[in-house]
């Protein structure tokens, strides 16, 4: 008994654990285990029975949850949770918690479905692409659900949806496509309306109603263009009336299309409406003309014929009343000319000429008569002309004797010419000659008053100006010029050996002094009686000609003009010495000028230029058969040659003083021809040059001129032309007017320059010639001309004056910037060690350089107060100043010294406060402590030491490899390498640099440069990169010249690294990779 109560009561215990343990499988047991022993009424049972009925309930709900959960379905989901929470499901259950979740999905499934559905059914492109997005988006939310992985639910409508857009998309591109060729073809309409044209009108009509553009909006368009073409073929109609009644030439068929074309609208005129009326009345009044000159012929109407026959030649008249009219007005006209020639002749064989003329056609008037007095009368004065020329060859030769003449000279001239009749013609001319002989006499007498007044006393110009007028009248051989001219020598000894004082020495001489003086001796050799023909110790045509039997007179016509043939005597008056060298000089000149065949041109011109060396009294003579061969010379090429003989005479000697002007006189003649704006032609350059140098040369010591001549510098004269050169500094101070021969190359100029500059010859190297030309532009302001294998003639040349233009200006620059230049291009030279001057000129020059480009904001500097200090250091360098005083710094123009992106971004006032701040630290300074500190400040912007170009990327890049190099870029060079920077930043800061060692090779283009560089990885192959600018062939010239200098250094490092690193990576690859790093970070 005690073992059942024992039983029982542990049984009871069991069954209350089994009801907390929520176990239904145990509590179903111990329930049925407390049934077999009769324990069904005990209080515990009937808690557990019940609690096994509500396990019971509660896990049916959560197997309708599974249940659903394996087959979703919103109706099932909505069951089964309503059937959870009648079993007493916890609202928190996972199951349940996730069945409402599913629910919630399934039923924005179902939302989209039947969105999408509505969309599809509406067709709506903008609303179904929004919904199909929403739906696609619905769809993945379901997708990257992990619980509803293995159902596959899908979205239905998709697959219709996006196949219905892409329908509706194309549909709609081609109706835009249609509505954009209506518009073309509207448009083309349009276009051909305005500009009137008949078949492409007629032809886009004809399209435009093909496609329908009757109907709708372009219809009032294609009504408008079907009246103006009906209007066009109406005019078309009457224009092609016109020109075939013009072709006809029948005033009938005119009238007809001339009323047709009148009629009807008038607001479009046939073009050939004009003519045809001009023609039909062009016809008509020939037809009255023609009459008009009939009637005249037969009643001999000169002055009405003369009318007629105008008005017959204007309208194109030919007939046979024509022909008799000008028949007629021929003969009156020949017999007014004889009439005319009678009266004007005032010479016995002019006279004796038209008299035999008249009796040829027949005249016979008054006038003939008159006219044969006239001649018998002439036969009487053949006395007083013998007179008249004895007492003009006596008085010239006289003239030229050693003392001069006297007034009882002259008397012989002035009684022959009281005999004169002044009324009598056939002596007009002998005596105007005459009356000049005279006038030169009596300034001749003027002349050896001053000449023989000459003394040590008078000063030293009064004395040239004599002389040179002395000369100029032939005066050489009197006393008195020789006196003075002996005098004036040892006036010019004194003043070499500072015994006197020239007036010249207390005025300086500066660019305007001498250009006024330039302009004076211009002023005076533009003259009339310098022109060559008038010196006065030139032979006469018949004394050219003498000894000449066959062509005397087209030998006279010749003399001072081109000929191809030897000539027989000197064109001056020589002694017989002379006149065998002068005709021998002519020889040379024919053979160098190319009209007579030779083997060695420049032979023949070194043969022409010794004579003026070795015989000094010849020089007029050379430089008068050089100018002859120049005048009417038919072939452009001869005459270039003749000048080229001018220029070399202007190297090589001057003329002799009296003949001087007559040389400036000549070459201004070809100088002043030039059309300003345009460029001038060889022989106006060459002119150009010769005028500057002869007056070098007039200038000249005569100890120091040349004694010989270089063939290889009168070839260079076939090769290129002279050219006067004006030399400026950066800051566009002008250096001087060089003459520059042809064979002066770039690197000789620049030595000369090196010496004007007083810079050291060491430090040549640095310097580049600039040029500044006609086709210079912002982006090429002015081209570096290469050193070596260059002449300055170069560029003057067709093919590069083509290219780049007339030059204007030449710059001598600093072409290396660099402060590591100063010693990597310093050219070994035997000169002495260089002065601190030297020194001091070199930084002057760069100085003036940089603070350009500073200006110009090539140099980029973006703190105030740094710009405000360099402004300070410019202005203090250039003018007194007064630190603190911003209206001082203002008026003395210190916002000239701040470039104009910053001047833009401040006031004026705000500058000039800076500046006036910044002038106290400039206080007790030298000028050249002031350019140092502000070259010091610039070395710090690696730009200053850069050459700088605007370049962008071109078409011939390697595809894909240069996406570091921006589109606009800004290209900088320097001894490092090149430089690229991004053309849109506000700052010269370089995205990518390659060194000139990783330049493979580069190649230079008509408007762009090439190069092949290697890859900045080190491992990939190289690339090509193209940059169009127009300063190519510059920036070519900066690589030549850096390029071997890094060469000799990667060498050098090759060789000593050839220890280290075996196996691994070159130093060239870890520099790539280290730039690319770098590239990267940036």
């Amino acid at each position: 008994m005690i073992d059942r109560i024992n039983d029982e009561t542990i049984l009871l215990e069991e069954l209350e654990t089994a009801m907390q343990s929520d176990n239904l499988q145990t509590l179903n047991a111990y329930i049925t285990k407390a049934t077999e022993m009769g324990l069904d009424d005990r209080p515990i049972f009937i808690e557990a029975k019940k609690y096994q009925h509500m396990l019971e309930e509660l896990f049916a709900g959560k197997r309708a949850l599974e249940l659903s959960l394996e087959s979703p379905d919103i109706e099932s989901f909505k069951s089964s949770l309503t059937k959870a929470e009648s079993c007493g499901v916890p609202s928190n259950d996972p199951l349940v918690t996730k069945a409402k979740h599913l629910l919630n999905i399934l039923e924005q499934v179902k939302s989209v479905e039947e969105v999408l559905k509505v969309s599809i059914d509406n067709t709506s492109l903008d609303e179904l692409t929004t919904n199909l997005q929403l739906a696609q988006q619905t769809l993945s939310l379901v997708q990257n659900e992990t619980s509803l992985a293995s159902l596959n639910i899908e979205i239905h409508g998709i697959s219709t949806a996006q196949a219905l857009i892409i329908s509706l998309t194309k549909k709609k591109q081609d109706d835009e496509s249609e509505l954009q060729r209506q518009e073309e073809v509207a448009q083309n309409i349009r276009r051909a309306l305005q500009d009137k044209e008949f078949s492409y009108l007629r032809g886009m009509i004809a399209q435009a109603k093909g496609m329908g553009l009757s109907q709708g909006k372009y219809a009032s368009l294609i009504k408008e263009a079907d009246q103006v073409l009906e209007k066009m073929r109406l005019a078309m109609d009457k224009e092609m009336a016109l020109v075939a009644a013009i072709r006809m030439k029948d005033v009938t068929a005119l009238n007809n299309a001339i009323e047709k074309a009148q009629s009807g609208d008038t607001s479009d005129t046939p073009s050939s409406l004009t003519s045809a009326i001009r023609l039909r009345d062009d016809l008509v009044g020939q037809a009255t003309v023609s009459e008009e000159i009939k009637l005249a012929v037969e009643t001999k109407n000169i002055q009405n014929l003369r009318v007629l026959l105008e008005r017959a030649n204007n309208l194109n008249i030919t007939s046979r009343y024509v022909d008799d009219a000008r028949i007629l007005l021929e003969r009156e006209d020949a017999k007014n000319l004889i009439h005319q020639q009678l009266n004007e002749a005032h010479d016995q064989q002019t006279l004796s000429e038209a008299l035999e003329k008249a009796i040829q056609i027949g005249l016979q008037s008054d006038i003939i008569e008159l006219a044969r007095a006239r001649y018998d009368k002439m036969k009487d004065n053949t006395s007083i002309l013998d007179e008249l020329r004895s007492a003009i060859r006596n008085l010239d030769v006289i003239r030229v004797s050693e003392n001069g003449i006297t007034e009882n000279d002259i008397t012989p001239l002035k009684l022959a010419l009281d005999q004169v009749d002044v009324n009598d013609q056939s002596l007009a001319t002998l005596a105007k000659e005459a009356q000049d002989t005279l006038t030169r006499a009596r300034r001749q007498l003027e002349l050896q008053v001053i000449l023989s007044n000459i003394n040590e006393s008078t000063p030293i110009v009064e004395i040239k100006k004599a002389l040179r007028t002395g000369a100029d009248a032939g005066l050489k051989n009197y006393s008195g010029f020789i006196q003075a001219t002996i005098t004036l020598k040892k006036l010019e000894e004194a003043l070499a050996n500072n015994e006197i004082k020239a007036i010249s020495d207390e005025v300086e001489l500066t660019f305007e002094s001498f250009d006024r003086m330039k302009d004076e001796l211009y002023q005076e050799a533009r003259q009339s009686n310098y022109v060559f023909t008038n010196y006065v110790n030139l032979r006469t045509p018949e004394d050219f000609a003498k000894g000449v039997l066959l062509n005397k007179k087209k030998v006279m016509e010749v003399f001072l003009k081109h000929q191809k043939t030897p000539i027989n005597r000197s064109l001056l008056n020589l002694d017989n010495d002379d006149n065998r060298e002068a005709l021998i000089a002519f020889k040379s000149l024919l053979g160098y000028c190319g009209d007579k065949a030779v083997t060695f041109p420049a032979s023949q011109a070194l043969d022409f230029l010794k004579i003026g060396i070795t015989h000094p009294n010849l020089r007029n003579e050379l430089y008068l058969q050089a100018i002859k061969q120049t005048i009417s010379n038919p072939s452009t090429y001869g005459q270039c040659r003749a000048f080229h003989i001018i220029c070399l005479c202007c190297d090589t000697f001057p003329p002799l003083p009296d003949f001087y002007y007559y040389v400036v006189n000549f070459l201004l003649s070809h100088a002043d021809s030039i059309v300003p704006g345009t460029d001038p032609t060889p022989i106006q350059q060459m002119s150009q040059y010769c005028l500057v140098r002869i007056q070098a040369m007039q200038n000249t010591d005569p100890d120091k001129m040349p004694v010989s001549v270089d063939v290889e510098a009168i070839e260079a004269y076939s090769a290129r032309l002279p050219t006067l050169a004006k030399i400026y500094s950066p800051d566009d101070l002008l250096l001087g007017e060089l003459l520059v021969a042809p064979d002066v190359d770039v690197e000789s100029l620049l030595t000369l320059l090196s010496s004007i500059l007083n810079i050291h010859p060491s430090h040549q190297s640095l310097l580049g010639l600039y040029v500044v030309t006609t086709k210079s532009d912002p982006l090429a302001p002015m081209i570096l001309l290469p050193d070596k294998d260059f002449h300055i003639g170069d560029i003057c040349q067709a093919p590069l004056l083509q290219k780049y233009g007339r030059p204007i200006k030449f710059y001598v620059k600093r072409k290396l910037l660099g402060d590591n230049s100063l010693t990597q291009f310093l050219r070994a030279c035997d000169d002495e060690p260089e002065t601190p001057e030297q020194e001091q000129a070199l930084v002057d020059l760069t100085f003036s350089q940089l603070s350009k480009r500073v200006i110009d904001d090539s140099i980029r500097i973006e703190d105030d107060q740094i710009m405000a200090r360099l402004a300070a250091l410019h202005l203090a360098t250039e003018a007194e100043f007064l630190p603190g005083r911003p209206d001082i710094a203002l008026n003395q123009g210190c916002l000239n010294y701040i470039s104009d992106q910053m001047k833009e971004a401040q006031t004026a006032e705000y500058w000039s406060q800076l500046v006036a701040n910044a002038l106290y630290e400039c206080q007790n300074k030298e000028d050249y402590e002031l350019k140092n500190e502000y070259l010091s400040i610039l070395s710090k912007y690696p730009s200053s030491s850069m050459h700088i170009y605007m370049c962008l990327r071109g078409s011939g890049c390697t595809a894909g490899r240069v996406g570091h190099i921006p589109e606009e870029v800004i290209l900088g060079i320097d001894e490092h390498g090149l430089h690229f920077m991004d053309g849109a930043s506000d700052t010269f800061e370089a995205v990518f640099s390659a060194r000139f060692l990783d330049i493979r090779k580069f190649a230079v283009k008509t408007s762009s440069i090439r190069f092949t560089l290697d890859s900045i990885d080190g491992v990939s192959p190289p690339y090509d990169l193209e940059l169009i600018t127009p300063l190519n062939e510059e920036i070519s010239q900066y690589c030549l010249i850096y390029r071997p200098v890094q060469q000799m250094q990667n060498s050098l490092k090759k060789t000593g690294s050839t220890t280290g690193n075996v196996g691994g990576q070159s130093a060239a690859a870890q520099s790539r990779l280290e730039r690319l790093a770098n590239l990267g970070k940036s």
